[in-house]
């Protein structure tokens, strides 16, 4: 006969794996370090430290879109899923099943290096974000999306628009 009890950490496993996502599990860092990655790996360095600034402009300033930096992060339809396969400490496989080439390698290491070294800063308080106030961005590809906000003026070769309130 087959023993059909489950032991009581199944039991509690089972009961918790209804209500947890993996995001639960990663540190603020590593969900804004995943986050910006997504948003602008490819960015300049400042753009990166932009969006950082818009998430904890919005963490700032508490509203509509969370209290703290893991809701504002993962407020629906406001960031980039964390999940995104090129944000990790490796590249994702290629379609093609060849390997990276090591320039492609070393220049994904430097960007994540650099993004995680402007996330610790930035929770520390040691980063100056670029566009200080602002609080909404999406990519420049889309136009002008919201003219009941004020646009930030940005460097020439970002790929995204920042915006603030008008005051």
């Amino acid at each position: 006969m087959i023993d059909l009890r489950l032991p009581v950490a199944a039991v509690s496993v089972l009961c918790v794996s209804a209500t947890w996502r993996p995001e639960d599990f990663l540190t603020d860092k590593a969900l804004l370090v995943r986050v910006v990655c997504a948003e602008a790996l490819r960015a300049p360095r400042s753009e990166r430290r932009a969006v950082m600034g818009v998430a904890l402009d919005r963490v700032a300033s508490p509203g509509w879109w969370g209290g703290d930096l893991r809701e504002v992060l993962l407020a629906p339809r406001q960031f980039a899923s964390p999940w995104s396969p090129w944000c990790g400490r490796t590249l994702p496989d290629r379609d093609d099943g060849l390997p990276w080439s090591p320039g492609m390698m070393e220049m994904h290491d430097r960007l994540m290096a650099e993004i995680r070294e402007d996330a610790e800063s930035a929770l520390e308080g040691r980063l100056e974000a670029p566009l200080p106030g602002a609080t909404y961005f999406h990519a420049k590809d889309l136009g002008e999306l919201w003219p009941w906000l004020e646009e930030v003026p940005t460097p020439d070769g970002w790929w995204h628009r920042f915006y603030k309130e008008r005051q």
